[in-house]
């Protein structure tokens, strides 16, 4: 998995690139962790993301948690595939996409 970060103020836009499953969703929650109190709101790019595990879906939920109380986290260019199991496991009801 690939990370790459661009920050603009109290915005930053993380992109990832790979797989999102148990032993990549660590580093991507480490990376976030990492900015949350220097940043407002957070977009994830996950055009380049063809696979999300359980664990992948339990760090994006923990990101969901940890920006609510700010402007709150944007899912952006999920490809159909990852699409497909945010929609099956309910957290399209719960996510905001772009």
């Amino acid at each position: 998995m690939n990370i790459t970060k661009s920050q603009e103020d109290t915005s930053l836009i993380i992109s990832v690139e790979g797989r999102l499953d148990a032993q990549t969703s660590p580093v991507l929650q480490d990376e976030i962790a990492a900015c949350l109190d220097q940043i407002e709101k957070l977009t994830l790019d996950l055009e380049n993301v063809d696979y999300v595990s359980s664990a992948g879906l339990r760090v994006i939920i923990w990101t969901q948690k940890a920006m609510n109380s700010k402007n709150g986290l944007i899912l952006k260019k999920v490809c159909p595939a990852v699409m497909d199991v945010f929609n099956m496991t309910g957290f399209s009801n719960i996510l905001t996409f772009e």
